[in-house]
């Protein structure tokens, strides 16, 4: 540990020519003060450090002066759990090394501090700044990349309907970058028709404004097995209640975009059906397309391919009338769990319709 304090300005001395030579600040008044300043520093870093560890996480930000206005999750709600999963424990924080920037003509200081995220042990030298209102740690966060990768973004869409938290908390854009302290953070959903899987980001320090800093697997993001049951039974039921109904246009979308022959059939007389009978979508399994439930696999191949949708009426002229296509597209709209939305559109037009 560094028990050595150097504390080095960058200043001309009275009688000298050399200018910008380093002073080293080690007698008499300048020592005075070069461990005041010392002191201010170590002690700042050492209450960052045990904010941190106790959840406050406003009185962690106070001491910095990076802008945080659009860092949602810097809460205590969001540090809380972290450090239940994994406290932090400060073991060492050493004397500073205090310098003069040459760039930007201010007093700066490195501190190299020691201490525990959970069982891993961390060495890491914040930098701090003399402002006009002392000493302040150049970073309190780091921002760290999305662990969800590119291509869950055709199974997401924008995550608001997949309601995605990070460590409890509501996220906002779950591609976008995301401002964190140290800690632990587990990615979820609060939506119980959503599996989150590999979602556990470990930021042990604040090197670097990038993924690397963050230590996950591979997440995944899926429909949980109850909800592949319920939005396939209540699809069926959703549709088996669309054709009773007696209109070009059902309340669930079967017949919109398709159906344009209003004059060439009497409303009243129209009859759905589906040939041959018996297609049951709570046998069907579904995955997420664009933050809805659509169905795949190899059982919806199968029933998408032999059966077809009729619609039976009669003309203004007494003769019969009728059309048929494939079965509709359907999709299901989750935001809401308590509420599922279902959609049936038409292949030719918009197959996805609660997209």
């Amino acid at each position: 540990m560094n028990r050595t304090m150097n504390c080095s300005w960058f200043k001309p001395i009275r009688g000298s020519l050399i200018v910008g030579m380093l002073v080293p600040c080690l007698i008499g008044i300048l020592f005075t003060g070069c461990t005041r300043e010392a002191d201010n520093v170590v002690a700042i870093v050492k209450g960052y450090l045990n904010s941190i560890a106790r959840g406050d996480a406003q009185s962690a930000l106070s001491l910095g002066s990076q802008d945080y206005t659009a860092c949602p999750l810097l809460t205590n709600n969001v540090l809380s759990p972290s450090i239940a999963k994994a406290p932090l424990t400060v073991d060492d924080v050493e004397l500073p090394v205090l310098f003069h920037d040459s760039a930007t003509h201010a007093k700066k200081a490195t501190v190299m501090a020691h201490y525990h995220l959970g069982t891993e042990a961390v060495a890491y030298a914040f930098t701090l700044t003399s402002t006009s209102a002392g000493w302040k740690m150049d970073k309190t966060y780091t921002k760290v990349q999305s662990p969800l990768g590119a291509g869950l973004r055709y199974d997401l869409g924008d995550g608001k309907s997949v309601s995605l938290t990070l460590n409890g908390s509501p996220i906002s854009d779950p591609f976008s970058k995301m401002c964190l302290f140290p800690g632990v953070y587990d990615l979820a959903s609060s939506n119980h028709m959503i599996s989150v899987s590999g979602g556990r980001l470990t930021v042990t320090t604040l090197a670097s404004e990038s993924f690397t800093q963050a230590e996950s697997t591979i997440v995944s993001v899926n429909l949980s097995t109850t909800a592949q049951k319920q939005i396939g039974t209540l699809a069926q039921a959703t549709l088996d209640n669309c054709l009773t109904q007696h209109s070009l246009h059902t309340t669930c979308g079967v017949g919109e975009g398709r159906w344009h022959f209003d004059e060439d059939v009497i409303e009243s007389t129209i009859v759905w059906s589906l040939e041959p009978k018996g297609m049951d979508m709570s046998r069907w399994e579904w995955r997420l397309f664009y933050g809805t439930a659509i169905p795949t696999g190899s059982q919806f191949q199968e029933d998408y391919l032999n059966y077809s949708l009729f619609m039976r009426g009669t003309a203004p002229d007494g003769k019969p009338f009728s059309m048929s296509y494939y079965p509709p597209a359907v999709c299901a709209n989750i935001s809401d769990p308590s509420n599922l939305r279902f959609e049936f559109g038409d292949d030719s037009s918009e197959p996805f319709p609660c997209a």
